[in-house]
C-alpha cells in the first residue's frame, strides 16, 4: 500500500486545553463494520462532557492508507453556532 500524508495538518496550539481521548478500540470496531454500514444505525448520540476534546486514532485504515488520524471537537451554545453560520 502506498504511503499517504494529510493535506491539512492540525496546529498543535489548537489542542491547547482539549482533553485527548484514545479512540483506537472504537476505530477498530468501526473499521470492522460491514462496508456501507450507517454508523447512526449502530450508535445513537455520543456526547462526552467536555467543551473541547480530540479523539486520536492510531490504527491502519486500509481504505485511505492512513495509520494515524484524529478529530478535534469543540462545543458552543446553539445560538453561537447559528450566528456564526
Amino acid at each position: 500500500m502506498e504511503s499517504r500524508r494529510a493535506h491539512d495538518v492540525l496546529d498543535a496550539q489548537a489542542l491547547a486545553g482539549a482533553v485527548v481521548i484514545a479512540g483506537d478500540d472504537v476505530g477498530r470496531y468501526v473499521a470492522d463494520l460491514p462496508k456501507g454500514t450507517d454508523i447512526g444505525d449502530v450508535v445513537s448520540v455520543v456526547a462526552p462532557p467536555f467543551e473541547r476534546f480530540f479523539v486520536d486514532f492510531n490504527i491502519p485504515d486500509s481504505e485511505v492508507g492512513l495509520t494515524a488520524w484524529g478529530v478535534l471537537f469543540t462545543s458552543g451554545s446553539l445560538s453561537t453556532r447559528r450566528k456564526a453560520g
